[in-house]
C-alpha cells in the first residue's frame, strides 16, 4: 500500500491513471490480482489517494515500495 497525497487541484482520473502505469510497468507487481487506486480523502488543499499492489514473494516488498515511491515522484 503506498499512500500519494497532491494537491486538491489536481485532476484524480490523472492521478490514478499515472499510480496505475507505475504499478503495471514494475516488473515484480503482479497482474492478477491486479493493483488498483484508492481515493481516499478530499481536503481542504490535498487528495489523497492509495496504490494497493501486489508482489509474489513478500520480502520483495518494501523494495517494490520503494521502487514505486521513487517512479511516482519522478512523474
Amino acid at each position: 500500500i503506498l499512500p500519494v497525497t497532491v494537491p486538491r487541484s489536481s485532476d484524480p482520473r490523472a492521478v490514478e491513471a499515472l499510480l496505475l502505469d507505475c504499478a503495471r510497468a514494475h516488473r515484480d507487481v503482479l497482474r492478477d490480482p491486479g493493483p488498483r487506486v484508492m481515493f481516499r480523502k478530499i481536503g481542504d488543499a490535498s487528495l489523497e489517494f492509495e496504490l494497493i499492489a501486489f508482489v509474489g514473494e513478500v520480502e520483495a516488498q518494501g523494495r517494490v515500495q520503494s521502487d514505486l515511491n521513487h517512479e511516482v515522484f519522478r512523474r
